[in-house]
Parts: C-alpha cells; structure tokens; sequence
C-alpha cells in the first residue's frame, strides 16, 4: 500500500474510534513508524495531508522528529504550521519536535 493512503486510512480508523480505545496508540505507533522511516518521503508527503489530517499527525511531531533528527523535517512542519494556522496546539507541537532535536 502506498505510504500516504496507508497513512490517511489509519488516520481515518484513529478518528472512528473512541478517544479510550486501546487501538489508538497502535494505529499511532503505525504512523509514527510510517513517518521516521524514509525523512525524503516524510518531507514530501506531510503537504500531502488536509489541515484535519495534520491535526492529528501533530501530536505526534516530536516522536518523528526524535527519530529523524532533521533540520529539514522540522523546516517542513513550520511550513505546514503556516499552512494551517488554525491547528490547536500546533505550535507547541512543532517545538517539541524542535526539543526532540536536541535529545
């Protein structure tokens, strides 16, 4: 399956589920993997995603980030914070991937 749609399904199964699901934190390990393996494919796809997706990719920035350790990676998720603005707790996200850098 190709990364992008394999990543926007277990985006769409994260958003179906109930917040206290169990399965969420596989299907978010799912994406976290997806996202740290390849920092080209990474950095080429993330503008790839709508404003709701990112949303809740997010979150998740600083555990990529830790695994990439890539200026460009976190260049590529500031463009995507200016982007879409109006994502709750996007700027804290990206500085904890900018944190993760320096771990």
């Amino acid at each position: 399956m190709n990364s992008v749609y394999e990543l926007k399904y277990f985006i769409s199964i994260i958003k179906s589920l109930h917040i206290e699901d169990t399965r969420i934190a596989e299907y978010t390990d799912e994406i976290i993997n997806i996202f740290s393996e390849d920092e080209d494919k990474t950095i080429k796809s993330l503008p790839l995603f709508s404003e709701e997706e990112i949303s809740w990719i997010a979150p998740n920035f600083d555990q990529i980030a830790g695994t990439l350790q890539s200026k460009s990676f976190i260049n590529c998720i500031e463009s995507i914070g200016e982007k879409y603005p109006n994502i709750p707790y996007k700027q804290d996200d990206i500085q904890d991937a900018k944190d993760a850098m320096d771990e």
